[in-house]
């Protein structure tokens, strides 16, 4: 009987010490998520934004830029994005049925052989990020394309 209280009294203090600590995550993420909101509505008010940073934002920001001007593009080097990473996943896959009808459209262009203006690039080392062109992109790989026409502009990031 004194070998079951005394594990009763153990498994007690345990769950005791479990309590208190999801209860203090708890309040920490509450804490964490108060500063951040007061954060954002000071960052309204001074103007300072409170986002994290995107490649892109960053690479805009500092660092150089030059025009490579018209390149063939090994489709493989393509991957990301300036501002549509949410609608493509990592291989270039529509994410959402709202695009069927333009990506339909380009890709049976695209097998018809008709030619569509050269898609634009972002390189920043040896990555392409796509700013204009994603369903191009996609269609062409989807079709089994190695390559792509593209305006590129390099950007070094300082």
């Amino acid at each position: 009987m004194t070998m079951q209280v005394r594990l009763s009294s153990m498994m007690t203090e345990r769950m005791g010490v479990q309590d208190r600590t999801d209860e203090t995550a708890r309040r920490l993420f509450d804490r964490s998520l108060a500063k951040a909101q007061f954060k954002r509505l000071a960052a309204r008010v001074t103007g300072t934004p409170r986002h994290l940073r995107s490649l892109a934002e960053d690479a805009r920001q500092s660092g150089h830029r030059r025009t490579l001007g018209s390149q063939i593009v090994p489709l493989e080097a393509i991957q990301g994005s300036v501002d549509k990473a949410q609608d493509f996943d990592a291989d270039f896959h529509p994410l959402h049925e709202a695009t069927k009808e333009r990506w339909v459209s380009v890709a049976t262009a695209l097998r018809r052989g008709i030619t569509l203006p050269q898609v634009e690039l972002i390189r920043v080392g040896e990555r392409y990020y796509v700013v204009d062109g994603h369903h191009r992109v996609s269609a062409s790989r989807a079709l089994g394309f190695g390559h792509i026409d593209a305006l590129v502009i390099e950007w070094t990031l300082a």
